[in-house]
């Protein structure tokens, strides 16, 4: 049953291993999909197992793969409050109100590597990852991290006489492009066609936060093993992806009144609200 909710409509119908997901991919691995107007032999390549981080909550044999600029402070929040609630509860927090870098948890229920994160989670599992739209993600990422960056660091320069070796430090990011979208855009493509082509799999802050979805995860190999969500913005948009949330979790076996919270936190969430606020 659900819990009581402003925004009326049918339950979330999700599509759990959806068995057409396999024969999508493997045209695109082979590279048989079309892909005009755009030459496919500048393109950089769909699939390359770049991150593969995930929060567990192992008591409930469940996960979620963590791609940055799509909910993972979010996630973070609601897998420590599934494995740490007392604590989490007694210290005040609250799952939309988390923030990166002082989330309660930091990366205690974080696994990395798919092949770790099955040994910790054993049989049977369920296995879930948010995917949003590529330009909206990028957007997003664009805007957070190289247009208010460059301010912050203008602000600060102006205020230290340039000698903050910090805001140096992040003047720096986004390739040292100032807020210039076609200046990232172009490092970026280079950035990550090297790093496909020569097995680059260490941290790069700009690779992190605007590689392709698609190189997260494993979607290489295991995409079909995932239910995969959608990012959708807005009142309505928040209401039925918090319903699909709760499906999984119920599915998880997660008790009624811990779903309950997550559902009103994510409603709560304000970043469903706007367009390009950052839901990182």
């Amino acid at each position: 049953m659900w819990f009581k909710d402003p925004i009326k409509g049918a339950d979330p119908q999700i599509g759990f291993r959806n068995s057409c997901a396999r024969d999508v991919v493997e045209l695109v691995k082979i590279g048989n999909h079309d892909s005009a107007p755009f030459n496919r032999t500048d393109l950089i390549v769909p699939f390359f197992r770049y991150q593969e981080g995930f929060v567990v909550a192992p008591s409930y044999h469940l996960s979620s793969c963590k791609i940055e600029k799509v909910m993972t402070t979010i996630a973070d929040a609601i897998f420590c409050y599934l494995t740490n609630r007392t604590e989490f509860l007694a210290n005040n927090r609250t799952i939309s109100t988390e923030q990166f870098h002082t989330r309660f948890c930091l990366d205690q229920n974080m696994h990395v590597g798919y092949e770790k994160l099955h040994n910790s989670l054993g049989k049977p599992r369920l296995e879930y990852a948010v995917v949003r739209h590529p330009i909206e993600r990028f957007l997003s990422g664009f805007i957070d991290k190289c247009i208010k960056i460059a301010v912050s660091v203008s602000v600060t320069k102006n205020k230290l006489n340039d000698c903050c070796s910090e805001a140096k430090k992040v003047e720096k990011r986004c390739f040292g492009c100032n807020g210039d979208m076609d200046c990232v855009v172009e490092n970026l493509y280079s950035v990550m066609v090297n790093a496909s082509t020569t097995n680059f799999t260490h941290y790069h802050y700009e690779m992190a936060h605007f590689a392709p979805q698609t190189w997260y995860c494993n979607f290489k190999d295991h995409f079909h093993h995932y239910v995969i969500l959608k990012f959708k913005e807005g009142f309505e948009g928040a209401s039925a992806l918090a319903k699909e949330y709760d499906e999984i979790y119920r599915q998880a076996g997660v008790p009624d009144d811990l779903r309950q919270e997550i559902y009103a936190q994510l409603l709560g969430k304000p970043y469903f609200l706007s367009a390009y606020v950052t839901p990182t």
